[in-house]
C-alpha cells in the first residue's frame, strides 16, 4: 500500500511522456539514484525481492544498478497492482494487464504498416544531411524471375526520425556521421548483455510458464526458464543467461578485457557495458561464451529431468542480445535527458525508442505520439 501511495503521488512526474527530460539533480535529486537506494529511503526495501522478478529477471539489471526513474516507469500503478493482486478473482476485470498479442507481435506491426508507405528489406548505405533536408542512399532487392538483384536507390526527405538504438555502431551502420550532440547521446549509452537458448524439451513439467531463479546465480548460468504454451502440448522452451566473460573459465582467454568492463561493480558481478565494449569481444571469445552457455543449459535440463528432442533442429537456437539501452543514475543526475531533449530537431533529426523512454512498447509508443504532436502538429491535423 505504501508503494501504491508513493507511486500515485509521482504520477505527474513519472507518467509524462517526456518525464526523463524533467529529471536531474536540481529538479528531482531524490530520483537520481539506484532503485535499491530509493526503496531503502522510502522504507520499501521489503519489496526488493518482489521487484527483482519483473526487473532483474526480465533483464533490466540488479536493483542496485537500475536508475529509479526507469524502474518507476516500468512499475506503474496498472502494472504493479495486478502483479501483487493476481490471486484476487475479479482483479483482471478492472486491471486486464499485461496483455498478450495472441497472433504474435509481428502481426500487429504488419497491420500498422498496411496504412503506411513502408519499405521493407532495405539496406541503408548513407544518410546525407543538409540544411534543407536529407538524402538517403539505400539498396533494395529486386526479383527478376529466379534471380534477385540489388538496386541502388536515393530518396530525399524533409526530416529524419531515428526510431532505433542510438548507439555508435547503429550510426555507423546507417552511414550517418554524428554531430556533437549525438556523440554525447550515443557514447553514454550502456546495455545489458544476455543470451537466449531454446530447445524442445520433453519430460520436463513446469507448474508455471516461467521459472525464474532468485537470488541470481553467477554469470554463465541460466537465470530464467520460460515455456509459454505447454498447456497446448508445446514444449518449446527458452533459457535466459547472463553471459560470463570467457576468461573466467578458460585459460586461453587470460588477458582479455583487462579493463573494468568485466570486473566487479559490486559483489563480483559486472552489469552494463557499452556497445563498443560489446563489439570488442572477439569471435573466438563469443564461441567460448556460446559453448559455455549451452553446456550450462543442457546441464540444467538434465537436473530438471528433461530430455532434448533431437529430431528437429529448428527448435534449437542461440541468440545474444544488446538489451536495455539506458544511462547510469549519474548521467540522469547530470541532465543527460535534458540534453537529449534539446537535441530534438537539430539537423532536422528526431529521436525516439528505448533510450529516450524505457524499453517497453507502450511507453515508447506514447512518447512517439508525444514527439509527433509536439514537433509535427501541423501535419497531423487531419
Amino acid at each position: 500500500m505504501r508503494y501504491l501511495i508513493i507511486r500515485y503521488k509521482l504520477v505527474p512526474v513519472i507518467d509524462r511522456p517526456d518525464y526523463l527530460a524533467r529529471i536531474n539533480c536540481k529538479t528531482h535529486p531524490e530520483l537520481c539514484k539506484s532503485f535499491k537506494h530509493w526503496l531503502i529511503e522510502n522504507n520499501l526495501v521489503a519489496l526488493a525481492t518482489l521487484f527483482e522478478f519483473p526487473i532483474t529477471i526480465m533483464g533490466y539489471g540488479q536493483l542496485r544498478d537500475i536508475p529509479t526513474p526507469y524502474a518507476l516507469r516500468y512499475m506503474s500503478l496498472k502494472t504493479f497492482f495486478p502483479m501483487v493482486a493476481n490471486q484476487v478473482p475479479t482483479v483482471e476485470l478492472f486491471f486486464p494487464w499485461p496483455q498478450r498479442f495472441t497472433l504474435g507481435f509481428q502481426r500487429m506491426w504488419e497491420q500498422v504498416s498496411w496504412l503506411l508507405n513502408v519499405r521493407l528489406n532495405v539496406d541503408i548505405k548513407k544518410i546525407h544531411r543538409t540544411d534543407d533536408g536529407m538524402t538517403i542512399d539505400f539498396e533494395v532487392p529486386q526479383q527478376n524471375l529466379n534471380e534477385i538483384d540489388k538496386i541502388q536507390v536515393s530518396m530525399d526527405f524533409d526530416y529524419l526520425v531515428l526510431a532505433c538504438p542510438l548507439t555508435p555502431d547503429v550510426f555507423n551502420s546507417l552511414g550517418l556521421p554524428r554531430n556533437s550532440g549525438e556523440e554525447y547521446i550515443s557514447d553514454n549509452i550502456v546495455i545489458n548483455p544476455y543470451c537466449m537458448t531454446t530447445y524442445w524439451v520433453d519430460n520436463m513439467i513446469m507448474p508455471e510458464p516461467i521459472a525464474p531463479i532468485l537470488p541470481l546465480l553467477k554469470r554463465g548460468k541460466p537465470w530464467a526458464v520460460a515455456r509459454q504454451f505447454q498447456h497446448e502440448k508445446n514444449y518449446f522452451t527458452q533459457f535466459y543467461t547472463r553471459p560470463a566473460c570467457p576468461r573466467d573459465k578458460h585459460e586461453d582467454c587470460d588477458g582479455a578485457h583487462e579493463d573494468e568492463t568485466w570486473q566487479a561493480i559490486e559483489g563480483g558481478e559486472w552489469n552494463a557495458i557499452t556497445t563498443a565494449e560489446w563489439n570488442a569481444i572477439t569471435t573466438a571469445e563469443w564461441d567460448v561464451i556460446e559453448e559455455d552457455v549451452k553446456e550450462e543449459v543442457e546441464s540444467l535440463i538434465k537436473k530438471l529431468g528433461g530430455k532434448i528432442d533431437p529430431t528437429n533442429s529448428r527448435w534449437r537456437t542461440y541468440d545474444k542480445f544488446t538489451y536495455f539501452q539506458h544511462v547510469t543514475s549519474t548521467k540522469i543526475s547530470d541532465g543527460y535527458y535534458e540534453k537529449l531533449e534539446s537535441q530534438q530537431g537539430v539537423d532536422r533529426t528526431f529521436y525516439v525508442g528505448g533510450v529516450t523512454d524505457f524499453e517497453l512498447v507502450e511507453p515508447i509508443v506514447k512518447h512517439s505520439k508525444y514527439l509527433v504532436e509536439k514537433h509535427f502538429k501541423s501535419t497531423t491535423s487531419g
